[in-house]
């Protein structure tokens, strides 16, 4: 083989292996179901909390807005209890719309306004591990594997070859109230490129949430 050739064929390969290093980005808008489940120990506690949260959510990075229908299971002192709740997340004017599970109560919070990026790309500090592959035949799933620290989790995330569609993560830390977390998503039944249904609906913030009163910050 001759050596321009040899050179030719490293340069490819070295090509090859700087792309799936690269963090990806899905689609700027999406909807699927997400599963995550939580366990927190608050500093200076003994006893986990543990939850079990699944939400259905709509995403749309141009209009930087959230819709979550979710439930969450939560194993406290007071056993299992679960509770339905809605969320709107406007990332534009950094305020975020809880409502109760009757939507007659709404609780206006403030919301980090740079958060929304979190939900669209691999963040960039994760590097490429690996490349997995789920199942066999024409039906396999092929994930590249992502780990690295991001906003003091270690994070390990898995996303699609082809496209970049989330299928997992995991997160293991200490937030900045001292709360050691360990957290795992699965993502399920993921669509990019559209929402669940006509944008100016999705997204429509209910009429409980514009007289529920100024927002209130952390």
């Amino acid at each position: 083989m001759s050596m321009s050739m040899k050179i030719l064929i490293l340069c490819i390969f070295a090509g090859i292996v700087c792309a799936m290093e690269k963090p990806c980005c899905i689609s700027k808008k999406w909807f699927g179901k997400l599963k995550i489940t939580t366990s927190a120990l608050k500093n200076g506690s003994t006893i986990p909390i543990v939850s079990d949260n699944r939400i259905m959510m709509d995403y749309d990075l141009d209009l930087k807005m959230e819709r979550i229908y979710g439930t969450i299971y939560s194993d406290g002192p007071d056993g299992m209890q679960a509770y339905n709740y809605t969320v709107y997340n406007d990332f534009m004017h950094g305020k975020s719309y809880v409502l109760d599970e009757t939507h007659t109560q709404c609780n206006v919070t403030m919301l980090p306004t740079d958060r929304e990026n979190s939900m669209h790309c691999v963040p960039s500090s994760l590097r490429w591990d690996a490349t997995y592959t789920y199942g066999s035949g024409p039906e396999a799933l092929h994930v590249n594997s992502w780990e690295g620290v991001y906003e003091n989790f270690h994070f390990s995330m898995q996303t699609s070859v082809n496209d970049c569609t989330p299928v997992s993560m995991t997160r293991i830390g200490i937030d900045s109230e001292g709360t050691r977390i360990v957290e795992t998503v699965l993502y399920v039944d993921m669509v990019q490129y559209h929402v669940s249904g006509n944008e100016s609906e999705v997204f429509r913030i209910p009429n409980s949430c514009m007289t529920a009163g100024i927002a209130v910050g952390k």
